[in-house]
């Protein structure tokens, strides 16, 4: 996945408008690797959603991967946030299911343990 500058205009020339999709915000290390600090979705458009970060601020970096549907996008940023979830510095909180859906997540399920973790986290017993 390529690593792109967060900015206005590399949004405009890189994200396609009323595209849905997950991405992740993050900053260069000492190396200069990308490190994950955000993960997000959109389900509408994931070039406005994006605009709006780089108007914050608080990343310098980004990358995307549009979607088909909003079950990809749930299920993509629940991975995400499973793979980068001790390394994110921004979001700790694991994706709620979108907005009159009931999806679950397909990876807490698939590991108990996780999910088991998770809401010890959650409750702020870990």
């Amino acid at each position: 996945m390529e690593t792109i500058p967060l900015n206005r205009l590399t949004v405009k020339n890189n994200v396609a408008k009323k595209s849905i999709g997950c991405y992740r915000l993050g900053d260069p290390d000492h190396e200069g690797n990308f490190v994950v600090g955000y993960i997000g979705r959109s389900t509408r458009c994931l070039n406005k959603r994006l605009l709006d970060h780089a108007s914050d601020g608080k990343f310098s970096m980004f990358q995307f991967l549009p979607l088909s549907s909003v079950r990809e996008t749930f299920d993509t940023e629940c991975r995400w946030f499973h793979l980068f979830r001790d390394k994110s510095q921004a979001n700790l909180k694991h994706p709620d299911s979108p907005r009159m859906l009931n999806y679950k997540c397909k990876y807490c399920y698939r590991h108990p343990n996780m999910a088991m973790e998770e809401e010890k986290r959650l409750r702020g017993d870990a």
